[in-house]
């Protein structure tokens, strides 16, 4: 890549990223992921490929040069880095699969039931996420507005999204019980706690846990049923891609109302269609696209280090001292999120650009620390799959879906982040044995007391 013009960007991100592409496939193919796609280094894989490879390719035959130069777009400053960050996620990707290479994981199951009530871990957590969001309603955070001090201030912010975020461990569990039933007319109580998730979701205006939530429930099907369902998919992905873009603008209305304005979802929504219908099919295809492409952020990290900041010489890492203490026990303890706009413009304090794994080691390490890294995060996840290699209860598969999908955002999640996450499931999964042993254990004393 050195000594190439860089008006060159198209030839070599295509070529590059076609190889990418078929390594990425290759491996997929190899690894079977139709059977068991919960390792991580099938998600990862999955991961990159969408978030990174082929919106690359996407932006990279200049398609939505146009669009991108009239509206100022990041991808237009950043897309003669493309390469880079491509080749980079490759080497990345790499060297992550190697301890999976080297002890590949068994398969993973997940085993009948019999209890028909919903469990205590379950009903304990449930009740944690739902407290939290109703929380975020009365301190007016469910929007991320800009009129509310909370999300940005406050200590308590920080634990409510957390609890908030587990209810997708509930979402997973549900839908394994819908699953496994055998009539149609069962688990009414659990298809209605689905639909209230997605609603949660869906007005919020967040797309990302919108399709975090119902990727649970199709990992749910594919945990019970041992196959991807296909057409479902693949209506799911067509709805959610071509109601992307009223969301993006339905998020933008939300935040930036005025607080005394009554029936906020309503308005959002007329502004939002209204929006909408000026726009032309391009134009909702580059705003889908645009928001999907995290590789933009990682070619932006390969533009400003080292010409405009220096490397950082591990100091985002210096933060996963900090994960076992609580921000609520201790409120000056450092912020975990490397957000790409604070490392661009340092007055900028929030935003939701992420700096990517693969740009958080090279910002670091340069281009050394890109295979360190990963590797290293390969074997620490390479320990979190061997958990989950024994025979799973429902709550157990739950969390291991959850897991899944904080696995599948690994790409552009900085490494302090992955590490705490893997801590809380960690104690997640402790918690719900020391539950479930105890549940058996009242179930034989009342067993003993029948006879």
């Amino acid at each position: 890549m050195v000594g190439i013009a860089r008006d060159n960007y198209t030839l070599r991100t295509l070529s590059i990223g076609g190889l990418t592409l078929f390594a990425f496939s290759l491996h997929l193919l190899i690894r079977n992921t139709l059977r068991d796609p919960f390792h991580p280094d099938i998600l990862l894989t999955i991961g990159h490929l969408i978030q990174f490879v082929i919106p690359c390719m996407i932006f990279a035959t200049g398609f939505f040069n146009d669009i991108a130069k009239i509206e100022s777009s990041h991808i237009y400053q950043v897309r003669f880095f493309l390469p880079e960050a491509l080749f980079a996620v490759l080497v990345g990707q790499a060297m992550f699969n190697i301890s999976f290479c080297i002890y590949p994981p068994c398969r993973i199951r997940a085993i009948e039931q019999s209890a028909t009530k919903w469990t205590a871990f379950i009903i304990l957590l449930a009740i944690a996420a739902w407290t939290s969001r109703l929380f975020m309603v009365l301190t007016n955070s469910y929007f991320h507005s800009r009129h509310s001090d909370f999300m940005f201030k406050s200590v308590l912010f920080s634990p409510m999204a957390i609890f908030s975020t587990m209810g997708r461990i509930v979402t997973a569990y549900m839908a394994i019980r819908i699953f496994k039933s055998k009539g149609i007319w069962k688990e009414k109580a659990a298809k209605i706690y689905l639909m209230a998730e997605i609603a949660w979701f869906l007005f919020s205006g967040v797309r990302e846990d919108l399709l975090l939530t119902i990727l649970c429930i199709i990992l749910g099907y594919i945990i019970v049923h041992r196959k991807i369902p296909l057409l479902y998919s693949l209506i799911f992905l067509l709805i959610l891609f071509a109601g992307s873009s009223f969301l993006h603008y339905y998020r933008t209305a939300m935040i930036t109302q005025p607080a005394s304005k009554k029936a906020p979802i309503i308005a959002a929504s007329k502004q939002a269609i209204e929006r909408q219908k000026k726009l032309g099919l391009k134009m909702s295809f580059f705003t889908v696209v645009d928001r999907l492409n995290d590789a933009q952020f990682t070619a932006g990290c390969f533009k400003l280090v080292p010409e405009s900041i220096s490397f950082l010489h591990g100091k985002t890492y210096k933060m996963i001292y900090w994960i076992p203490i609580p921000r609520a026990l201790y409120p000056a303890r450092p912020q975990f999120v490397v957000n790409y706009l604070s490392l661009a413009k340092p007055e900028v304090t929030s935003g939701s650009a992420p700096v990517t794994a693969v740009g958080e080691a090279y910002i670091n390490f340069g281009w050394f620390g890109i295979p360190i890294v990963f590797f290293l995060l390969g074997l620490v996840y390479r320990g979190m799959d061997s958990i989950f290699k024994s025979r799973l209860t429902y709550n157990q598969a739950a969390i291991l879906i959850f897991f899944s999908t904080l696995v599948a955002r690994m790409t552009v999640n900085p490494a302090v982040s992955h590490l705490s996450w893997m801590l809380k499931i960690i104690l997640l999964l402790i918690a719900c044995r020391v539950l479930e042993q105890l549940a058996c254990f009242r179930h034989k004393l009342s067993a003993r007391a029948d006879q």
